[in-house]
């Protein structure tokens, strides 16, 4: 799925209000720790989201986990 840089600020935004709300002590943080420093990386313009997500994933299995989470996310509230 083709996203633009501020969708996909936007579903990490929600994405992080839902784990603010439902997740464990301290998640939240970890999560954007994870999650913030991919929208800083895009230039603008449209990109693969799904395919740049996977990628990122594979290059950091410490935060695999949570990228995965976020793209059923992601797909869930599409």
């Amino acid at each position: 799925m083709k996203v633009s840089k501020d969708k996909l600020t936007e579903y990490i935004n929600l994405y992080l209000n839902d784990v603010c709300d439902y997740g464990e002590d301290g998640e939240h943080e970890i999560v954007e720790a994870i999650l913030r420093p991919i929208v800083s990386t895009l230039d603008e313009g449209e990109h693969d989201m799904h395919g740049m997500l996977k990628e990122t994933a594979k290059n950091s299995p410490q935060h695999k986990q949570t990228i995965l989470e976020f793209i059923e996310y992601v797909n869930e509230i599409q």
